[in-house]
């Protein structure tokens, strides 16, 4: 006898989709796993908002961030087509800026 489990039920089919673009399904049962937290909440009304790093992309580099901003600019675009343009996987971009405006 096979056992089939579905993760996120308690969320309706897109918005399943959307949240496991961004975590892997074995480490959102692991944290599920070690959550003291009541996971049957009920699941919105509305889907989950679209994305927007306009702000993000707006920050102009300054001293020593000029080498790092620029850098994570271009890794979110690149996320960001990918999100957009498919339909996988698509975990956050490594992040190698501490500029206070960009964080």
């Amino acid at each position: 006898m096979q056992q089939h489990t579905t993760i996120g039920r308690s969320l309706g089919e897109e918005n399943r989709r959307v949240l496991l673009r961004h975590v892997q399904a074995r480490q959102l049962m692991e944290l599920a796993r070690r959550c003291e937290v009541d996971l049957s909440a009920i699941e919105p009304d509305t889907p989950c908002p679209d994305t927007d790093f306009a702000k993000v992309f707006a920050v102009v580099a300054k001293g020593a961030s000029t080498r790092t901003i620029p850098k994570d600019q271009a890794n979110l675009r690149s996320w960001e087509e990918r999100w957009r343009e498919r339909d996988g996987f698509a975990p956050w971009p490594p992040r190698s800026c501490n500029a206070r405006e960009f964080v």
